[in-house]
C-alpha cells in the first residue's frame, strides 16, 4: 500500500513515505493521523519559510533603495566638496593676488622714490641726459607686473602647500 490512500499533498513527505513504507503494508489509523500531523507541520514550516523569504526580499529591496540614496547623497557631497574647494581656491587666489599687488605697490613706490633721489642727485651733479632717467622710470614701471605675477605665483604655491600640510577637520 502506498501513501496515496491517505491524503498527503506535500510532495517531499509523500516521497519519504513511499521510500520507507513497503507497498504491501497497510497503514493503521494511528499512522495515518501521524502522517497527517507531519504533513501539517511541513505545511506550517513551508509557510513560515515563504514568509521569511518574503520578509528577506522586502528587506533586501529596502537596503538596495537605501544604498542608492546613500550613493546619491555621497555623490552630492562629493560635488559640493569640489565646489567648496574651487571656492576656497578662488578666495585664496584673490587674497594672494591682493597681497602681491600691495607688496608690489609698496616696492614700486620705494623704487620710484629711490629713482627720484638718484635722478635729483644726478641732475645736480652733472648734466645727465634726461632720456636715460625717463627710461629708468619706464623700466621700473614695466618690471612691476612681472614682479607681481612672480610674487603671486610664489605666494599661491606656499598657500597650497600650507593648506595640504594642515590636518583636515572632518
Amino acid at each position: 500500500m502506498d501513501s496515496s490512500n491517505i491524503e498527503i499533498k506535500n510532495r517531499l513527505l509523500k516521497r519519504q513515505i513511499n521510500r520507507h513504507i513497503k507497498n504491501n503494508e497497510s497503514l493503521s489509523a494511528e499512522h495515518q493521523a501521524l502522517f497527517q500531523e507531519i504533513e501539517e507541520t511541513y505545511a506550517h514550516y513551508e509557510s513560515d519559510r515563504a514568509l521569511l523569504e518574503r520578509a528577506m526580499d522586502l528587506s533586501s529591496e529596502e537596503l538596495r533603495e537605501q544604498k542608492e540614496q546613500i550613493k546619491k547623497i555621497n555623490d552630492q557631497l562629493a560635488a559640493k566638496n569640489v565646489q567648496l574647494q574651487q571656492s576656497l581656491d578662488e578666495v585664496t587666489k584673490a587674497r594672494t593676488g591682493k597681497a602681491a599687488t600691495t607688496i608690489v605697490l609698496v616696492v614700486g613706490l620705494a623704487l620710484f622714490i629711490v629713482s627720484e633721489t638718484i635722478d635729483y642727485e644726478l641732475a645736480i651733479l652733472s648734466k645727465f641726459p634726461i632720456l636715460i632717467l625717463i627710461l629708468m622710470k619706464f623700466l621700473i614701471a614695466c618690471l612691476l607686473k612681472p614682479i607681481e605675477s612672480g610674487l603671486e605665483s610664489f605666494m599661491l604655491k606656499r598657500a597650497h602647500r600650507n593648506a595640504h600640510l594642515k590636518p583636515s577637520i572632518i
